[in-house]
């Protein structure tokens, strides 16, 4: 059998309860300090990036706007070209048409 003596030597001494609590404690601020850091830091560039993407996003709606309504422009014209062509097209036609029974 083992004696008290014994046992004692296999063990590593025992630690002191106060230092060795605050020092786990501090170890501990200091890493949920650190987490906290990252987090904000991360928070931060999230919030960049999503501005960056919302500004480039406008960005994008306002060039689409402008092209939108340069087509729109556009078509009218073509629009009021077609009109003014197919009124043309009938005046000579009406006058082909009339032309030879007058004479």
């Amino acid at each position: 059998n083992a004696t008290p003596s014994q046992d004692q030597d296999q063990m590593p001494p025992p630690p002191v309860p106060g230092l060795e609590i605050s020092q786990l404690q501090r170890q501990l601020e200091d890493a949920k300090k650190e987490r906290d850091k990252i987090e904000a830091d991360h928070k931060e560039e999230r919030q960049k990036d999503r501005k960056a993407a919302e500004k480039q996003m406008d960005l994008l709606v306002k060039q689409l706007e402008r092209q939108n309504d340069l087509l729109v422009e556009q078509l009218k014209q073509q629009k009021e070209e077609a009109k003014q062509q197919r009124e043309e097209l009938m005046n000579l036609l009406g006058k082909k048409l009339n032309g030879p029974a007058q004479e």
